[in-house]
């Protein structure tokens, strides 16, 4: 159980690490507040009970892979290989 919270938080650290790096110097300066309620909404949504704890290879653990994919993807990071 714990491996799979430590994933949780290692993605959605990543998704927040990413949105960092890749902001536009131009953009607005966001708040430490407004970063925080934006990392949590991404903890609530990954840790929803709807999400039936993201079993590998679920329904839930697909859907909890595209999100993350499509935030990757939303902050402008792209697969490198």
């Amino acid at each position: 159980m714990r491996v799979r919270e430590f994933a949780c938080v290692a993605c959605v650290a990543s998704i927040v690490s990413c949105s960092f790096v890749s902001a536009q110097p131009a953009s607005p300066a966001v708040s430490d507040e407004a970063r925080g309620k934006v990392w949590w909404a991404h903890v609530q949504y990954l840790a929803d009970d709807s999400m039936k704890g993201r079993l590998t290879g679920s329904e839930e653990y697909l859907k909890a892979a595209a999100y993350v994919v499509d935030q990757f993807k939303s902050y402008g990071c792209s697969r490198r290989g």
